[in-house]
């Protein structure tokens, strides 16, 4: 795994390839979307995740992530060990971990899963009428689970303002809904430039993404949509073409294996998803394992 520098010094580097979701998929919210995205924060946390081809449901309270006050299968609150972070600006607090019983078997899910959910939204909404803002809605979630109040039109507009952001400058394109599109890079320094100091990687694997969990650190991925979604339309065709927050991840306690992700993803208006580990190799290690970490870590 390598890391692409920070976000203070990019420059030269912000031409480099953006990340949206623009392809034919439309991401205007209608009144319907619109009413479905507001509803996440108000919504107990359900998620129906597949284990070795069988259906289960995991549910909880997203005003009560981590305590094991969940529905149906009763999590428990087990112990966290994180191991020491080497920058000594970095103060590791308590990652939300519990293990999930489903089936008789044990799972344990890391990571803020429903507190991250009740940040997200479904992308598009700004008054410059960009759609393609799935990086920067990401950079929002991130800020906003740092407790940095900003709303999408503030992250926009300051990524406008810095060049941080596709604008049509330069690609002939004036339309807004293909519009908004970052790069890594521009990820990095947007986060960085607003208060949570964060770097681009690259070359990652399923255990590096999985360690960025485990230890505090907020994460975008940038997947392919088309592999996500299951729509052929929406293929970055073997390359990242969407930006996804990455806020918990499932082992098998038995075996350490990794079972899969749950993210928010902006361009579907979905939060607290899972998606398998296969699923996630072909979308995110195998175009590239590409990833913005904040420096930082929540505490």
């Amino acid at each position: 795994m390598a890391r692409s520098g920070t976000g203070s010094n990019l420059t030269e580097q912000k031409k480099t390839t953006m990340f949206s979701d623009f392809n034919s998929m439309d991401t205007t919210p209608d009144a319907g979307q619109q009413a479905a995205s507001d509803a996440l924060v108000n919504q107990p946390f359900e998620q129906v995740i597949v284990i070795d081809g069988v259906e289960y449901t995991v549910t909880g309270d997203t005003d009560d992530a981590g305590t094991g006050d969940s529905q149906g299968d009763v999590p428990v609150d087990v112990p966290t060990d994180v191991p020491d972070d080497a920058s000594a600006d970095m103060n590791i607090g308590e990652v939300p971990q519990e293990v999930v019983v489903i089936d008789g078997q044990d799972y344990v899910v890391t990571g803020d899963v429903a507190g991250t959910a009740a940040d997200s939204h479904l992308q598009g909404d700004n008054e410059f009428g960009y759609q393609g803002d799935c990086g920067l809605v990401s950079s929002e979630n991130i800020l906003d689970s740092f407790g940095i109040d900003v709303s999408e039109n503030d992250v926009v507009k300051f990524a406008i303002d810095n060049n941080l952001c596709d604008t049509g400058t330069g690609t002939g394109s004036d339309d807004p809904s293909m519009l908004g599109g970052t790069s890594v890079e521009g990820q990095a320094e947007v986060l960085t430039d607003m208060g949570v100091p964060a770097h681009g990687e690259t070359g990652g694997t399923l255990e590096d993404l999985a360690a960025n969990i485990e230890n505090g650190h907020g994460v975008i991925a940038e997947v392919d949509a088309g592999v996500i979604w299951n729509d052929p339309n929406s293929s970055g065709n073997g390359q990242a073409n969407h930006a996804i927050v990455v806020s918990g991840v499932v082992r098998d306690p038995a075996t350490g294996q990794i079972e899969g992700f749950y993210v928010n993803d902006s361009g579907a208006g979905e939060a607290g998803k899972f998606y398998d580990a296969a699923t996630f190799e072909k979308a995110w290690t195998e175009t590239g394992g590409n990833s913005v970490v904040t420096d930082v870590v929540h505490a």
